[in-house]
């Protein structure tokens, strides 16, 4: 039975992942991340994966349920009897609003973010296809992206905000301050 709910959204290369990682390690919690879900379900559509294609479904899905991608990463928390889950990868604000609806209390929204300098030099560390090669692409695409999703209205319902400009370090103790408050 789910106990405790964590929520992550970021823009892009804000340390999402990075997040999600130290808190399986240092704080038990499984997770499921909404875009490997999304991604799960262009495959079964025959849809190529990349991020226009994964936007268009994403919208299709969001007519038809807004709250499709959280239902889906619940269900499988319960069908594996995870007490402690991070949800990673909230894009919408619709997601945001189902899960305070089922979890209320059990549930905790964080946004991770950093300046878009700081997450330049690490989407060109990282060589994922299709990603920018010049900061001015890295600005337009995140331009894009915070005006697709609506990541400013979004961030709005976080209760707690990381900024991750300087490394893992500062990102843990960060973490444990925000686990503290969290389970005091």
């Amino acid at each position: 039975m789910i106990q405790q709910i964590i929520a992550i959204t970021g823009s892009i290369c804000s340390g999402k992942d990075s997040l999600k990682d130290y808190l399986i390690k240092k704080h038990k919690y499984k997770a499921v991340k909404l875009g490997n879900i999304l991604r799960g379900e262009a495959k079964e559509r025959g849809i190529k994966v990349n991020r226009d294609n994964l936007y268009e479904l994403s919208k299709k899905l969001n007519k038809y349920d807004p709250c499709f991608l959280v239902k889906k990463a619940v269900a499988e928390a319960e069908k594996r009897e995870w007490e402690k889950i991070l949800i990673v990868d909230i894009r919408k604000e619709a997601e945001i609003k189902c899960l305070r609806r089922r979890f209320k209390r059990q549930l905790k929204f964080i946004q991770i973010d950093a300046s878009q300098q700081v997450r330049f030099k690490r989407i060109k560390a990282r060589r994922r296809r299709g990603d920018p090669k010049t900061l001015a692409d890295f600005k337009k695409l995140d331009a894009k992206e915070f005006k697709r999703f609506g990541l400013k209205k979004l961030f709005q319902y976080a209760d707690f905000v990381i900024i991750n400009n300087d490394g893992y370090e500062s990102l843990y103790t960060e973490t444990d301050l925000i686990m503290k408050r969290i389970n005091k």
